[in-house]
C-alpha cells in the first residue's frame, strides 16, 4: 500500500491568521477559503513552503534557519509544473469539480506570483520570521503542532522553537515520531518504514 497521506507545513503566523478569522486549520486544504484571506503572493509564499525540509537547518551567529531542501528550486515549484507539491496538490483537487473561471484564476494567480517571489528573497523574509529574536514575542513554547485533519492530509505548524540550537535534534525526532504515529494509523507498516522520517528516526536513534 502505497502512501496516501501528504505532509503539509504551514509557519505559526498563518495559523494565526486561521485563529484571528476564527477559522479551522483544516481550512488550509480549501483554496477558495484561503483566497478570502490570503492574497496571490502569499499563496504563493505558502505552496513554496512545503519545500521546507525540517532535517536540515542553516547556521549563523550561532542560531538555526529553515532550509529549503535544495533550495526554492523551480524543479519542485509551480512554474513549470515538474516535481510534486502537497499543497499545491490539495488545492487542485478542492476545485476540479468546479466550472467557475474565477476558480481556475486562482491557481494561475499563484503561478504569477511565485514567479515574481522565486528565489532567495522569499527564503530570507522566511528565514527572518523565524529569527529566535523575532520568535520570542510569539507567545507558543511547542516546536510544531500536528493536526490531523484528513486522510490524504497531516498539517505540521511550524514555530521558531523548532529551530532552536540546542533542542533541534530533540525537536527532529520528536517531528519524525509524531508524524510516524499518523502514517502508520493510515498505512501499513512496510508503507511507512518507506517514509523518509522513518529513515531520520532511525537514524537519530544511533
Amino acid at each position: 500500500m502505497e502512501q496516501t497521506k501528504d505532509i503539509i507545513y504551514i509557519p505559526f503566523w498563518i495559523a494565526g491568521m486561521l485563529q484571528r478569522n476564527n477559522l479551522p486549520v483544516s481550512d488550509i486544504l480549501n483554496l477558495r477559503k484561503m483566497a478570502q484571506f490570503l492574497s496571490a503572493q502569499e499563496r504563493a509564499n505558502l505552496v513554496l513552503f512545503q519545500n521546507f525540509d525540517p532535517f536540515t537547518v542553516k547556521s549563523q551567529g550561532g542560531r538555526n534557519y529553515p532550509t529549503y531542501g535544495s533550495g526554492m528550486s523551480r524543479d519542485t515549484s509551480i512554474t513549470n509544473g515538474l516535481g510534486y507539491n502537497p499543497l499545491l496538490s490539495v488545492w487542485r483537487k478542492s476545485i476540479a469539480n468546479s466550472t467557475d473561471a474565477n476558480d481556475k484564476q486562482l491557481l494561475a494567480d499563484i503561478v504569477t506570483a511565485e514567479d515574481l517571489s522565486y528565489g532567495a528573497v522569499t527564503e530570507n523574509e522566511v528565514a527572518e520570521r523565524f529569527d529566535p529574536e523575532n520568535g520570542a514575542r510569539v507567545n507558543h513554547t511547542h516546536p510544531f503542532i500536528t493536526y490531523d485533519v484528513e486522510r490524504e492530509a497531516l498539517i505540521v505548524e511550524v514555530f521558531p522553537a523548532f529551530f532552536d540550537t540546542a533542542q533541534y535534534s530533540k525537536h527532529v525526532f520528536a517531528l519524525c515520531t509524531a508524524v510516524l504515529k499518523v502514517l502508520y494509523v493510515y498505512n501499513t507498516p512496510s508503507a511507512g518504514c518507506q517514509s523518509p522520517y522513518f529513515r531520520k528516526y532511525l537514524e537519530s536513534l544511533v
